[in-house]
């Protein structure tokens, strides 16, 4: 059995104390190509979290994985 440690770091949160109950938490890991993960944060940044929020949901972050540098994740919440 292989084990391992993730040691993740925050690119950008927007949770805060004024967050509503939320019910659901999503966590999305997008498997990319070696050497986009860079592109895709700012991708991601500037494209997907307005319409998060537009459409209810409550972007609370997304995180790079240090050891693994072609994966990205988010985490958005939704009230229920």
């Amino acid at each position: 059995m292989n084990s391992f440690i993730v040691v993740a770091e925050t690119v950008h949160s927007t949770a805060s104390d004024s967050l509503p109950d939320i019910g659901v938490i999503e966590l999305r890991n997008y498997l990319l190509k070696p050497g986009m993960r860079d592109k895709f944060t700012h991708y991601f940044e500037t494209n997907l979290i307005a319409p998060q929020e537009e459409s209810d949901a409550y972007p609370l972050g997304q995180y790079n994985v240090k050891e693994a540098l072609i994966i990205f994740s988010g985490f958005a919440g939704f009230v229920v």
